[in-house]
């Protein structure tokens, strides 16, 4: 490695890059033990990172050498993300330099004063996954065509159009339960405006994002053909929802989403939603506290077999100095969370907090 461009190029002391130095040294050994491709990302910026070593095991997924190649948000978020926010994920996908998609181990590099300068990268092969999805959908076609061809048992007509009737019924409920919802909302937003008592006005901003929050799920389900949702677009416009509740309060907080499409039933729509609005609520009311700006980022991240919700803030860290955990972390909005993860998602809920903000972190099956 030269030491000079290293340390000039992505600002690290010397103490820094004599770490970078020996990951550089020992990532081989690494690869071997894990028979997978491992690398060491460094970065220029939050939208620009630089391969800067690659343990290749005996086989590789890659054919040429791509150390000093570009690394970027677009082809792998899970990457910039633990860079960000110095959180590791343990699934999700990315594209390669080679343009392959490839499943994601990541873990942040720490330097001097907490700061992220690098995240080490697995990469492992998903071809079978691959060929196993190319083979339902030859089932899936095979089906259509026989289906198409009428060597299908009489009745299917019939019950297709039961189907399409029970389908605008469907929507025509999902219809009205929005408009309730939007009714109690305003009843809510107007009691809101009327109070002058400040700790009245949070609780009912509270309930108002989630009320807005089950709306929203509901208004999505008017124009769905089918009984699940494209999660990315739904979280995006809670994020937009909750951004606009909050514009009033006396803070200048940066919201940032960002997913992938993930298409899941729409009781799990539901919970993933709510959960990301309880966090975001958590992060204006405990991490933001007493502070005038920050920022709040949304990631939904696809891996093998689960999908993962990510919810950051770069407010303050749930421990103090002794290490004590505050208040905070056994609240209303952190119970339903975990609640809701569990019962409704069947998934796992980690929170982790540092100086550099807190990340909660929730995975669940496909």
């Amino acid at each position: 490695m030269d030491k000079d461009y290293i340390i000039k190029k992505f600002n690290l002391s010397e103490n820094e890059y004599k770490l970078i130095e020996d990951i550089d040294r020992t990532i081989g050994y690494y690869s071997g033990l894990t028979k997978s491709d491992i690398f060491l990302d460094c970065f220029v910026s939050n939208k620009e990172g630089v391969v800067v070593s690659h343990g290749r095991p005996k086989k590789s997924l890659y054919k040429r050498d791509i150390i000093g190649e570009k690394v970027l948000p677009k082809n792998e978020p899970t990457v910039f993300y633990t860079m960000e926010t110095g959180v590791g994920m343990s699934d999700s996908y990315g594209i390669s330099q080679e343009n392959m998609v490839v499943q994601q181990k990541t873990s942040p590099v720490i330097g001097d004063n907490g700061r992220v300068i690098g995240v080490l990268v697995q990469e492992s092969d998903v071809s079978d996954k691959a060929r196993l999805n190319d083979k339902l959908n030859h089932m899936a076609n095979v089906t259509e065509k026989l289906s198409s061809s009428g060597l299908v048992k009489e009745g299917v007509t019939d019950i297709n159009s039961e189907t399409k009737e029970g389908g605008i019924l469907l929507q025509e409920t999902h219809h009205r339960i929005k408009n309730n919802l939007q009714t109690i909302s305003s009843i809510l937003n107007i009691q809101r405006r009327r109070t002058s008592n400040e700790e009245t006005k949070s609780v009912l901003a509270d309930n108002i994002s989630r009320i807005n929050s089950l709306a929203a799920m509901h208004e999505i389900m008017m124009t769905s053909s089918t009984d699940k949702i494209e999660l990315s677009d739904a979280l995006e416009k809670q994020v937009e929802l909750f951004k606009s509740i909050h514009e009033g309060i006396d803070q200048n907080i940066r919201y940032d989403y960002d997913g992938v499409e993930v298409m899941v039933p729409f009781e799990k729509a539901q919970a993933v939603s709510m959960i990301v609005n309880e966090l975001m609520v958590n992060a204006v009311k405990h991490g933001f506290r007493d502070r005038k700006e920050g920022v709040i980022k949304v990631r939904l991240l696809e891996g093998e077999s689960q999908a993962t919700v990510m919810v950051f803030n770069d407010g303050e860290a749930f421990k103090d100095n002794t290490g004590n955990r505050r208040k905070s972390d056994t609240g209303l909005g952190l119970d339903i969370v975990r609640g809701l993860t569990v019962d409704k998602l069947k998934g796992t809920y980690a929170l982790e907090s540092s100086n550099m903000g807190t990340t909660v972190m929730i995975s669940f099956p496909l």
